[in-house]
């Protein structure tokens, strides 16, 4: 893959994550070693959410005018615009591990017979 064409779209349907969605973004970003692209969908936030998305000023992250219609509809817009060949999802109050697209995608790349992966999850109160 080209500079401008990322190899992983993360997507990343958002309403009213404002207390979490820049750590969010902060720890997709963190990835270097993989190209990538962040395509946030904002499903009709009513809070800050969208200007700490604005805040973070990386050409990785695009933004999306979702139609209020749900998570479900919000991913569909989404996978609509991902320009990767490989699509992640990423809720706007998660964090990814550091590492965690590099690793996956190392891993799909090992095992050609595969078509997704996941990983273990850790839930924080």
């Amino acid at each position: 893959m080209s500079k401008n064409f990322p190899r992983v779209s993360v997507i990343m349907p958002m309403r009213n994550a404002e207390a979490f969605v820049e750590a969010t973004l902060k720890s997709i970003l963190l990835e270097t070693a993989v190209a990538l692209e962040v395509v946030v969908i904002n499903d009709g936030s009513t809070d800050c959410s969208l200007e700490r998305v604005l805040s973070i000023c990386d050409p990785r992250i695009r933004i999306l005018d979702g139609f209020g219609a749900g998570i479900s509809a919000a991913m569909n817009l989404g996978l609509t615009a991902a320009n990767g060949n490989i699509v992640m999802r990423c809720d706007a109050d998660d964090l990814y591990p550091v590492n965690r697209i590099r690793d996956q995608v190392a891993w799909l790349d090992a095992h050609q017979d595969y078509v997704a992966v996941c990983g273990g999850f850790s839930t924080l109160d």
